[in-house]
């Protein structure tokens, strides 16, 4: 509101400067004016160059195809008779940090010994174009597109598809509605059995009275969605699961102290950047959250993907700088039951 303020009042002045000095325009040279525009073009080039966020954005789409669960071997169902239960997590705005030790702040969540004693972890990273419903026809469906590639056919062969195929049951979380995007037209296309959004979840008895979260994309608050979540991967229904969860909470711009204080944010932290350094926390709680999943006894065997859709659009130069060019992290945690049964009797 203080933007449009702004713009109508300049608006305003400028027509009023307009109309009193009428007749000074009409014999003015637009010489001046012109250089004094590349003067100040070149300055602001020279000082603010495009930002990263921005070159990601319009860029095209990558030459070579790459997902994350193509990395990892997610992108083919396990077809062994003991087929284990699998979450794949998109973490809304969570890009690739350049310097290795913020990222770390990050990875080192699962750097622990019962994790060690669990799964094996590794961690890389993949090219991104566009955003979030392009991150999942990536990760989700292997193509460069958005959920507008998925709107025409009535099914489609995508990873939720193909594990259902092979006897999983499938099933998408998301705190927000349904609706957005068309998700509930397109998820079933592509092989969700059953849907949980802010309207679905909401009208559970069990669920009535949960917090929302978020400014702008005000929906059901991450942490009630895992709950929701695990009870999902716990019940045995006699097959395998296969869960999505695309989260919402650290979608920009971010509530002030949503979350757990870690990293000194009101300095500005170890990015220098508020946003950048409370979106950092706000991760932080996520992945503590996955990794108690992880940690679940009811849940042994369970393999995790965690990925990010796209950078987050911060606003400053700095935050933008953070992240790396096109490219989101990835964290894998496969139980090393599956290690050993690949090992040569």
């Amino acid at each position: 509101m203080v933007l449009a303020a702004i713009l109508i009042f300049f608006a305003w002045l400028y027509i009023f400067l307009l109309a009193k000095n009428r007749d000074r325009f009409k014999t003015a040279s637009l010489v001046p004016a012109f250089l004094a525009f590349c003067a100040v073009f070149s300055f602001d080039l020279s000082v603010n160059p495009p930002s990263k966020l921005l070159d990601a954005m319009f860029f095209p789409k990558p030459t070579e195809f790459t997902s994350a669960t193509l990395q990892t071997g997610l992108d083919v169902p396990s077809r062994d008779a003991r087929k284990g239960d699998v979450l794949i997590v998109m973490v809304e705005g969570l890009g690739a940090i350049s310097n290795p030790i913020q990222q770390n702040l990050l990875w080192e969540i699962f750097k622990t010994e019962q994790i060690r004693s669990s799964f094996d972890v590794t961690t890389g990273t993949s090219s991104y174009f566009s955003s979030t419903t392009a991150a999942e026809s990536r990760e989700l469906c292997m193509h460069w597109g958005d959920h507008r590639d998925f709107r025409d056919k009535p099914a489609y062969d995508c990873l939720p598809a193909k594990y259902r195929a092979e006897g999983y049951e499938t099933a998408s979380f998301h705190a927000y509605w349904g609706g957005f995007f068309d998700r509930t037209d397109w998820y079933p296309k592509i092989g969700f059995d059953t849907l949980f959004f802010r309207e679905s979840i909401g009208k559970e008895a069990d669920m009535q009275d949960l917090r929302t979260c978020g400014l702008t994309f005000e929906g059901l608050c991450d942490d009630d969605v895992a709950d929701k979540i695990e009870a999902f991967l716990e019940h045995r229904s006699g097959k395998p699961k296969f869960a999505y969860w695309l989260t919402l909470n650290t979608h920009i711009p971010i509530e002030a102290g949503a979350a757990t204080p870690r990293l000194d944010c009101e300095t500005g932290g170890p990015f220098k950047d508020w946003t950048v350094c409370s979106l950092t926390e706000m991760w932080m709680d996520l992945l503590y959250r996955i990794r108690d999943i992880a940690l679940n006894p009811e849940l042994k065997g369970l393999e995790i993907l965690i990925v990010g859709d796209h950078h987050p659009p911060v606003w400053t130069r700095r935050g933008r700088n953070v992240f790396e060019t096109g490219q989101v992290p990835w964290l894998h945690l496969s139980p090393v039951a599956n290690r050993e049964q690949d090992m040569p009797i």
